[in-house]
């Protein structure tokens, strides 16, 4: 099944790139990995990991905040695409 082998993926990503950071239940794992794309998810965790660096804040705002990272990548792919 590619779903879970890329939920797993992302969330090895995660682990590695924000050890620091409580990592998402896999149903949020799952749900990114189904609507956005690999580089996507790499870029938006990223540039969370860079953000959030240390800790202190709110799993659920960072979570958010990655939702919303990825929502503004999938709209800057869709703009370039036309």
């Amino acid at each position: 099944m590619q779903l879970i082998e890329r939920s797993r993926e992302a969330s090895a990503l995660w682990k590695a790139l924000m050890p620091d950071l409580k990592e998402p239940e896999e149903r949020q794992f799952v749900l990114w990995v189904r609507r956005f794309s690999d580089a996507q998810i790499e870029r938006a965790f990223w540039r969370t990991g860079n953000k959030f660096r240390g800790g202190g804040t709110e799993p659920q705002t960072i979570h958010k905040y990655v939702t919303g990272l990825l929502l503004n990548l999938e709209r800057e792919t869709a703009a370039t695409a036309q």
